[in-house]
């Protein structure tokens, strides 16, 4: 946004531009430029529902309701990008966002593509109650969410046949809880993978 909002003002002013924290870029010259590490958003709320309107009617579609996962697996870059944190829309823009989905394009699946979509069991409670709502508008969409099979727990199984889950992406990575350790930090393994699977 920032530099968007640099070049609408300024054109490609490389001395404005270099002030932008969060860009990595060549320089005409070949110098390499790094302005450093740029702040987080911190309320998701903020940014505006991503504009659809050129994906025409779609009855399968994707959303984003959090950014990041405060877990460490050897094999992912979330936490370089996130700093081991994650931060939630809160359930009243997601259920908003799933409403304009449904009524302005058409949706009956919606695919949640967050890292943990299923993490937290409150705001989980809180955004079944919202669909419960409004279910005139919801009524019969489906949704596909990804899940970690550490943290999945009855509540939460139960939460998201109440929300119209339908299918979980669960990151299993092997069968092995040794190859599990290595990669996953020891927090996971196959005993709970089909435990997870189980409760599913």
């Amino acid at each position: 946004k920032k530099l968007l909002e640099t070049i609408s003002s300024h054109g490609l002013d490389r001395e404005k531009i270099s002030q932008i924290t969060g860009l990595v870029y060549y320089e005409k010259q070949g110098n390499f430029v790094n302005t450093g590490t740029a702040e987080l958003i911190k309320d998701l709320d903020n940014i505006p529902i991503p504009y659809r309107d050129s994906l025409g009617l779609k009855t399968i579609v994707h959303m984003f309701t959090s950014r990041g996962c405060p877990y460490k697996c050897t094999f992912c870059s979330s936490t370089s990008l996130w700093r081991k944190s994650i931060r939630f829309n809160s359930a009243e823009r997601v259920v908003e966002e799933k409403i304009e989905l449904v009524t302005k394009y058409n949706a009956r699946h919606i695919s949640i593509w967050d890292d943990l979509f299923s993490i937290n069991a409150k705001r989980l409670a809180r955004i079944q109650k919202l669909i419960d709502e409004n279910r005139k508008y919801l009524k019969g969409v489906t949704l596909g969410v990804t899940g970690r099979t550490d943290c999945l727990t009855e509540e939460i199984c139960r939460l998201l046949k109440e929300i119209n889950v339908k299918r979980v992406a669960l990151g299993l990575e092997s069968g092995s809880n040794r190859m599990l350790t290595m990669l996953k930090g020891g927090k996971c393994s196959v005993e709970g993978h089909k435990e997870a699977i189980r409760l599913l």
